[in-house]
């Protein structure tokens, strides 16, 4: 993979990590600022505060002061069993008999060194149906706080070794559980997301096993990644490591608690398809896609969601389209717009750029019994099918489109003549800036809003006719919208 990410190599969005430590360090600069006025001592205080917290945040990961973590997940899906560390030829297959009289999967957090010098653990890990993490190359307990290279070389040199043997995984835990700024910029540039636990034994690499089970399932709850190691125990015999790992198989089925497959527990695969884009947005989306329609009905945008698909739908309806019309659904997420047009009777393509949101739509559409959808991961510069669609839709997804021209000439190429394009979009205003700035402490990337000559310009070069250009959605003080919807037609 080298040390520059696929987003750097001309993806469709812009890395902007932002991140509350960010927040808080502005904050602190201007209290010492205005302090400075009334005593030039006092407005040390803030600043020592900041250092402070500079110097605690990185042993405490689950602040989440430096970057997004995973360290739980929805108590409908049991707990999540991880084991860091490994591989190791005394107690890896161990524990994989264990697991297997168990019927446990497990999360493996490997050691890069480990795994090259032990291809055989981790080829057996593999086939039984475990899933692997990169827990850096050599477990430098430093690693957070040297150069961003060489953060970026520990992870890219494990992440070789893995997929040499058959897993490229997409979680990352730091070594000792220490984090740092560096960290997210360099993991969003390789499509990864840093995991911790939040069910932890203290056991200190098995160096305390006294009582271990016994204090996991004092605490554990469904929804809880629970955190080992999988390493000889340096004061015990591996025997009575094994014990305690059985006794907590055990308690956890005796508490109908049930131990959940990686991919099952988060929702997406814990790791990359060999020809899949390993781009921030594919990671973003596939990791909330269980829980999108849900989020989208309980967030502060919902209402703005809903005015959004009203006048798409309405606008959709003014076209007239003959029934069994060819729509391509650019971006179709989890079908808010796939379904009505299926209800329809009309034959969609759904592409998008991550496989479990499309997979939460192929569920919808069988569930209510729709037919003539058909599905396919990737954009439209991925597309190789015939032209001639009635409709291109393309909705909240060219936010994340750099190129924009390119992009909306290669879709008015797959319409008919006389087909249209129906498009909505970040809109500037003053509301809109501070949701691209929550976005991009969420996901890391900065989402273009362009104006409407910007719409305009672009549609025209494109070969498109607008026939529609508005925007809409909480209007700021100038009467700028936060949504910009177009209507666009190939000339005959």
């Amino acid at each position: 993979m080298g040390t520059v990410g696929p987003i750097e190599w001309g993806g469709s969005a812009r890395i902007f990590p932002l991140a509350p430590i960010h927040f808080i360090g502005l904050a602190c600069f201007q209290v010492a600022f205005g302090l400075a006025f009334v005593d030039p001592l006092w407005s040390l205080m803030p600043l020592f505060c900041l250092l402070l917290v500079l110097g605690v945040a990185p042993f405490f990961p689950r602040w989440r002061l430096f970057s997004p973590v995973i360290s739980k997940g929805n108590v409908e899906r049991g707990v999540l069993l991880s084991f860091d560390d490994g591989p190791d030829p005394e107690s890896t297959p161990a524990l994989l008999r264990l697991l297997e009289e168990h019927q446990a999967k497990a999360l493996f957090f490997v050691v890069g060194k480990k795994a090259q010098a032990y291809p055989a653990l981790i080829r057996a890990m593999v086939d039984a149906g475990h899933a692997l993490g990169n827990h850096s190359w050599d477990h430098d307990p430093w690693l957070m706080f040297r150069s961003p290279q060489s953060l970026a070389v520990s992870i890219d040199k494990t992440q070789e070794v893995l997929e040499a043997q058959g897993f490229a995984p997409r979680l990352f835990r730091p070594p000792a559980w220490v984090v740092g700024p560096r960290l997210w910029p360099v993991l969003l540039r390789r499509g990864m997301v840093c995991m911790v636990a939040s069910c932890r034994a203290l056991d200190w690499g098995n160096r305390r096993l006294n009582g271990l089970a016994e204090r996991l399932l004092r605490k554990v709850r469904p929804g809880q990644i629970l955190a080992l190691h999988d390493c000889v125990p340096p004061r015990a015999s591996l025997q009575s490591w094994l014990s305690e790992v059985e006794a907590l198989l055990n308690g956890l089925a005796g508490r109908k608690i049930t131990t959940a497959s990686p991919d099952a527990f988060l929702g997406f695969s814990a790791s990359w398809a060999s020809d899949s884009k390993r781009d921030p947005i594919v990671g973003f989306y596939d990791g909330m896609a269980q829980g999108y329609d849900r989020e989208l009905e309980s967030s502060g945008q919902g209402r703005l969601r809903q005015a959004e698909e009203a006048r798409v739908l309405d606008a959709v309806e003014g076209l007239g389209l003959a029934p069994a019309a060819r729509v391509l659904d650019w971006g179709a997420g989890t079908g808010r717009f796939a379904l009505s047009l299926l209800r329809q009777g009309h034959k969609v393509l759904a592409i998008d750029l991550s496989p479990a949101m499309l997979a939460q739509l192929e569920r919808k559409a069988k569930a209510a019994d729709l037919e003539g959808l058909t599905v396919q991961v990737g954009g439209v510069e991925d597309l190789g099918v015939d032209p001639g669609f009635d409709l291109v839709l393309a909705c909240s997804v060219l936010e994340y489109v750099t190129d924009l021209e390119s992009a909306l000439t290669r879709a008015a190429s797959l319409l008919r003549p006389g087909g249209h394009l129906i498009l909505t979009s970040a809109h500037p205003s003053c509301w809109r800036f501070f949701v691209q700035i929550g976005n991009a402490m969420r996901q890391g990337l900065w989402l273009s809003a362009r104006p409407k000559r910007h719409w305009s310009r672009v549609l025209k070069s494109a070969g498109l006719k607008t026939q529609r250009l508005e925007d809409f959605g909480l209007p700021d003080i100038l009467g700028q919208g936060m949504v910009l919807l177009a209507v666009a037609r190939r000339p005959n």
